[in-house]
């Protein structure tokens, strides 16, 4: 694959400064409207990093997918003497607070919204039935916003296997959710954790030794870290459910995140240095 390393102003403001390489069959037409709706929290990211006190940023005014890793970054990744305040969050905060405390594996919807909560090693009555009502509701709600049955069908059905692998690549008992938001014609899908990022699930693999390492071998490559061939799949669904949708993809982890956009988004990559997250967070923005 091509690769292009482009300055940071033709991406972000002087404030975040993180490099970027872009690779793919067409590096030099790579587009970024996806990115202009993390710029927010990514700045928020890199002040965490230098300054001290609290941040404060409205969550309300956020998107689904930058909301959301800012909310795991804030779990476990934050310095001591340093807080981030988001806010109500809007819909997706009532969804959060109405999550039932005493289960580990819990739904919630308000309206366009849904979340659900995940603990995998923590079983508890009716979880696999809670998650068959957090994907059955993102797919009626795509459906019903219009997106085509089949995009739904292939989206909801990646989300399944993502919220299973969890586990695998999180840690059993780390807290995790999955969400999504529907609007006119667009929708926002996310599942993220706060467990110990994909890095170290490659640690018996040679030619991973980055978080970046990790994102291409697992998004763009899609080898397993269980060295199953047959394994890996999650990510090959995710953009296979993509494809025929204007999407954007942004997969943050460790020090690193990748991100590809457009309806042939897979062929063109952004691959970022950014401030380190512990966990893993998934986010997809589909349009039609």
């Amino acid at each position: 694959m091509s690769a292009l390393m482009l300055p940071l102003s033709a991406f972000l403001p002087d404030n975040v400064y993180y490099q970027v390489k872009i690779f793919g069959s067409n590096p030099g037409n790579w587009r970024n409207s996806m990115l202009q709706d993390f710029i927010p929290t990514d700045s928020a990211s890199l002040k965490c990093l230098s300054g001290a006190g609290e941040f404060a940023l409205d969550g309300e005014e956020l998107q689904l997918g930058p909301l959301a890793e800012m909310l795991f970054f804030r779990r476990r990744s934050l310095r001591p003497g340093v807080s981030i305040r988001l806010g109500e969050c809007g819909d997706f905060g009532e969804c959060l607070r109405a999550l039932p405390g005493r289960q580990n594996w819990a739904f919630s919807r308000n309206g366009a919204v849904g979340v659900l909560r995940i603990q995998h090693g923590r079983p508890s009555e009716g979880d696999d039935l809670i998650r068959h009502q957090f994907l059955l509701a993102l797919l009626r709600s795509a459906t019903e916003a219009t997106m085509p049955k089949v995009a739904a069908q292939a989206l909801a059905g990646a989300a399944g296997e993502m919220i299973d692998n969890i586990e695998q690549h999180a840690g059993s008992g780390e807290d995790a959710l999955a969400a999504f938001r529907v609007t006119s014609n667009a929708l926002w899908l996310v599942v993220g954790d706060a467990g110990k990022g994909m890095l170290p699930t490659y640690a018996g693999f040679s030619d991973v030794l980055t978080a970046q390492d990790a994102l291409r071998t697992a998004v763009v490559e899609h080898r397993s870290c269980t060295g199953d061939p047959a394994r890996g799949q999650g990510f090959r669904d995710l953009l296979r459910a993509l494809q025929s949708l204007d999407a954007s993809l942004r997969v943050r982890t460790g020090d690193a995140s990748l991100e590809t956009e457009g309806a042939a988004g897979a062929q063109q990559w952004a691959l970022r240095e950014q401030v380190e997250l512990v966990g893993c967070v998934v986010s997809a923005h589909l349009r039609w």
